[in-house]
C-alpha cells in the first residue's frame, strides 16, 4: 500500500486518463463536489486494506498521511460520506474493476497463482512438490529507506543533494517463510559486501537455492555458492562476458504458462580474472 505501489498498479491496469473518461461518462463527476471519483476510488482502496468504520474513513481522509500520500485526502463529514455512499452510482467503479481484472487476466498464467494452469489445475501431489521446492528458496534484496536530511545528517547519501537514507538488507524465505534475516547498512554503495554474510553457506540445507539481483552478484561469491553444493538464480550483469559452451535446442519456445524462451545455453561467465570455475545455464 505504499505510495510507490498503489499509483503505478492502478495506472498499469487502468490508466488515469481512462479512469477519468469512465467517471465523465457516468455523469458522477459533473455532480460531485468534495467527493470526486478519483480520490473517492483511492480512499476506498486504502480502506479495503486498512479496514475500519465510516468514521474511521472520515478521520483517515482528513488527517491520515497514508490517505494524503495516495491522493485521497479530503475534509468531509461523516454524513457527507454516508450521503455519497448512498447516492453515488457504482457503475464507474465496476468499470474500473472490470478493466483491472481484464489486465490481470492478460498476465502469464504463473503470475496468477491458483487461476488457470499450472497451479489452478495442479493435483495435491504437484502442489506439495511446489511447496517443498519453495521451502528451499531464499530471496535477497536491499531496500532503501529514505530519511529527512535535516535530521539525519549522519545518513546523507549525496554531498550535493538533500538526500539521506539507510538500506535494509533482507533475506526472505519463499513459501510461507516470510522475513528470515535483515541487517541495516549505509544507504549508498553496492549490496554485495553484505551478501555473503547472509548466505550461511556452511549451515544451509542441501538443495538450497538463492535468488538475487545484480547488486549482490559477484563471481567469486557465485562460485562459493556452487562449491557448497547450493544453487543460484540471478540476472546477468550487462558487463559480464559470456562464453558459450553449448547451444541447446529449444523444443517449446512458448511455454504453457505464456513465457517465451529465446535460448538455452551452457556458458562460462567472465574472462581471465575473475572468471567463474563453474558452467552455468
Amino acid at each position: 500500500m505504499g505510495p510507490r505501489t498503489l499509483g503505478p498498479a492502478l495506472d498499469q491496469a487502468v490508466p488515469r486518463a481512462r479512469r477519468q473518461a469512465i467517471a465523465e461518462l457516468s455523469g458522477d463527476e459533473a455532480q460531485a463536489q468534495k467527493v470526486t471519483v478519483e480520490p473517492y476510488l483511492r480512499a476506498r482502496l486504502v480502506r479495503q486494506i486498512e479496514g475500519g468504520s465510516l468514521p474511521d474513513l472520515q478521520a483517515g481522509r482528513a488527517r491520515d498521511p497514508l490517505y494524503q500520500a495516495h491522493g485521497a485526502q479530503r475534509e468531509i463529514s461523516v454524513p457527507g460520506l454516508s450521503k455519497a455512499h448512498a447516492q453515488r452510482s457504482p457503475h464507474p467503479f465496476w468499470e474500473v474493476l472490470a478493466e483491472g481484472r481484464a489486465a490481470v487476466d492478460a498476465l502469464p498464467q504463473t503470475v496468477r497463482i491458483g487461476r488457470g494452469t499450472p497451479l489452478g489445475a495442479a493435483t495435491p501431489k504437484h502442489l506439495r512438490e511446489i511447496s517443498q521446492r519453495l521451502e528451499r528458496i531464499h530471496i535477497f534484496d536491499g531496500t532503501t529507506v529514505e530519511l529527512p536530511p535535516q535530521i539525519a545528517t549522519w545518513a546523507r547519501t549525496s554531498p550535493t543533494q538533500e538526500r539521506a537514507g539507510i538500506k535494509v538488507q533482507l533475506r526472505l524465505r519463499a513459501g510461507y517463510g516470510g522475513l528470515d534475516r535483515g541487517m541495516r547498512t549505509e544507504g549508498k554503495g553496492n549490496d554485495h559486501p553484505y551478501f555473503r554474510a547472509r548466505l550461511d553457506l556452511e549451515t544451509a540445507a542441501p538443495g538450497q537455492v538463492y535468488l538475487f539481483d545484480t547488486g549482490s552478484s559477484k563471481l567469486v561469491t557465485d562460485d562459493a555458492i556452487r562449491e557448497h553444493g547450493r544453487e543460484l538464480v540471478s540476472i546477468l550483469h550487462a558487463s559480464l562476458t559470456v562464453e558459450i559452451v553449448e547451444e541447446r535446442a529449444v523444443a517449446t519456445p512458448v511455454t504453457a504458462q505464456g513465457y517465451t524462451i529465446h535460448s538455452d545455453r551452457i556458458v562460462y561467465l567472465g574472462t581471465d580474472k575473475p572468471r567463474s570455475r563453474y558452467q552455468g545455464r
